[in-house]
């Protein structure tokens, strides 16, 4: 399986994303460059030491001379890193040491190139170094943003963290159409940053293409995750417009419901507050106060007309697997619930109006027992995004107290769970809803790649 290496941080996905840049100008291609690529390897090597607090080397690490050579090795590893250190320089106000670093590059073996595109990805923080103001719609009325627009019995196909432009994620859509669904709603992250041309290459395009968009006219959905909002999030707003010829989706929430009014699936925007361009955002995420009421407008309404919601969000309400948020403060460190969306939702979940929660962010696919006020809590974030068996992504954080547990396969006794392949990769998947109007059921059967059968089905 193709893969994409990336870090949770607003600034070296940026990095990232111009590294990337550089390559496809080289390239003369469209085309998301291969990690194998020096260069990406290189940018990626760069990203994770920036991440860690590591030192950056001047010589070219093992891992990139072992697969790009010594010479290569060494040329990639020079440009990336004269880059990098530019692009922070630039932003810590250094302009000494800016001034340095530009006078390197231009008199290096490196494209002539890079000391433009740090300087245009530079825009993406604004003049003063902070990230620009992300235009996030606000309703103005109650009943905006909401869409009737699902048959009675209506299949939606459901995928997380998917926006990665590479092959496996063609494939995995190229599948996900066969089973024609009414409807597509994405749950958010395209990567590495959501820049323009990343949110034109790695969704548009591709939905457009493999959908058959321009036959079919299939409305598509779209949440925004924490990597769309690293650029400003300014390119995933300008793609809400055109992407559906009806029904035209305007804000980065929405109720999506089917014409009898059965079932809503209602979709928040936690990744407005995750956005940081200096560091991951320390606390855990929320929801801005006046969508909050919004959604429990809708959640209501549809309560007291008899019918049932699901919530779909980029972030988790809870894991066992991933710390939620304060990676480094006691005690939420330690605890599995996000308590910022719990509170938020804590009476509806409580009073039974909410069927169940579908979310990303975690490249994982976790369907878990019934915990605390939530009885059907569903991680779906596998959706391109490789996880090598390495990073163990069903190893339960050490020290939390009551752990949520996940669902045990009725026929198997065994936890559901994604497994590798032949290279030490997991799995990447999607789900459909098949939502049923007269006796007011939905069926969640949950694929993965390359399989025509689901590994699971559930009926609530």
């Amino acid at each position: 399986m193709e893969l994409i290496r990336h870090v949770e941080d607003a600034t070296l996905s940026l990095f990232q994303s111009a590294v990337e840049d550089v390559v496809k100008r080289r390239s003369g291609s469209d085309a998301r460059p291969s990690i194998e690529e020096p260069m990406v390897l290189a940018a990626a090597l760069y990203a994770e030491m920036k991440h860690k607090g590591q030192p950056v080397p001047d010589q070219a690490p093992s891992e990139l001379r072992a697969q790009a050579g010594d010479a290569a090795g060494s040329t990639a590893w020079r440009c990336v890193r004269l880059s990098g250190d530019l692009l922070f320089a630039r932003l810590e106000g250094n302009t000494a040491r800016a001034a340095q670093l530009e006078g390197e590059l231009k008199d290096s073996e490196c494209d002539p190139g890079w000391a433009e595109t740090i300087e245009d990805y530079l825009e993406f923080f604004g003049e003063d170094g902070r990230r620009r103001q992300i235009p996030y719609v606000r309703f103005r009325a109650m009943d905006d943003f909401v869409y009737d627009v699902l048959p009675p019995d209506a299949t939606v196909a459901v995928i997380g963290d998917w926006g990665t432009g590479m092959a496996p994620a063609v494939r995995l859509l190229e599948q996900l159409a066969r089973h024609q669904p009414h409807t597509l709603v994405h749950l958010g992250d395209i990567y590495y940053a959501g820049t323009p041309n990343e949110v034109k290459q790695h969704f548009v395009d591709l939905v457009n293409r493999i959908l058959d968009r321009a036959r079919t006219q299939l409305p598509v959905y779209v949440m925004p995750g924490n990597h769309e909002m690293y650029s400003g999030g300014g390119a995933f707003y300008d793609m809400l417009g055109p992407l559906n010829a009806t029904a035209t989706q305007q804000a980065s929430y929405f109720s999506l419901r089917t014409k009898a009014g059965v079932w809503q699936l209602l979709a928040m925007d936690t990744a407005y507050p995750d956005h940081d361009p200096f560091t991951v955002s320390t606390g855990m995420t929320f929801l801005e106060p006046d969508e909050l009421q919004w959604h429990l407008d809708k959640i209501e309404r549809v309560h007291a007309a008899g019918g049932r919601t699901i919530l779909l969000s980029h972030h988790q309400l809870f894991s066992p697997f991933a710390g939620i948020g304060r990676a480094n403060a006691k005690p939420a460190a330690e605890q599995a619930y996000n308590t910022n969306l719990l509170n938020a939702f804590r009476a509806p979940l409580e009073g039974g109006k909410v069927a169940a929660w579908l979310w990303g962010h975690e490249h994982n696919l976790a369907i878990y027992e019934a915990y605390g006020p939530l009885a059907y809590g569903r991680c779906i974030g596998h959706g391109a995004m490789p996880v090598l068996a390495s990073q163990d992504p069903y190893k339960v954080i050490p020290g939390l107290a009551d752990p949520p547990r996940l669902v045990r396969d009725p026929k198997t006794g065994q936890e559901i769970k994604l497994i590798t392949d032949k290279d030490g990769v997991f799995g990447i998947g999607y789900v459909l809803l098949r939502l049923r109007g007269a006796d007011r059921t939905v069926e969640i059967a949950y694929y993965i790649l390359d399989q025509d059968e689901p590994i699971f089905v559930e009926r609530l």
